[in-house]
């Protein structure tokens, strides 16, 4: 942001601005900062994993992009992956949460997630509690 010469006040960019310095960022590596600098602040209580296939966003070889995310109870993305068309949800389940403080924190995930391996890694391993909606039990 820059100061305006006259009252000193911010300016803030223009979306122009804005959309020219994002189009030439490194969009994985962004993504990851956001993520580091959401994520920094205390140990959320709650968060929503799942994924989504994103509507109207298409990659170079026709196929929809699809997305596995984690979600604070406040509505922030402090962590998302791009699942590829020779993966899925749960390959990238891990990697998806290996960087995030989880100590105590409740995990509320989707029947694709309700696994052994997923169930370990997370309270073992991570230290939080699992809330599976459908069966409505916690672990």
């Amino acid at each position: 942001m820059r100061r305006d010469p006259c009252g000193g006040a911010r300016v803030v960019p223009s979306e122009t601005t804005i959309r020219r310095a994002l189009s030439g960022a490194d969009a994985g590596a962004l993504d990851a900062q956001l993520a580091a600098w959401l994520s920094s602040g205390d140990v959320p209580a709650a968060v929503a994993a799942g994924g989504k296939t994103l509507r109207g966003a298409i990659q170079p070889d026709g196929r929809a992009v699809h997305l596995l995310a984690a979600m604070t109870g406040a509505g922030a993305v402090i962590a998302q992956r791009e699942v590829g068309h020779k993966t899925n949800e749960i390959t990238q389940f891990r990697p998806l949460l290996d960087g995030l403080d989880l100590r105590g924190t409740v995990i509320t995930l989707d029947a694709l997630h309700a696994q052994r391996d997923t169930a370990r890694y997370l309270v073992e391993d991570k230290g939080a509690t699992i809330f599976s909606p459908r069966s409505r039990t916690t672990s």
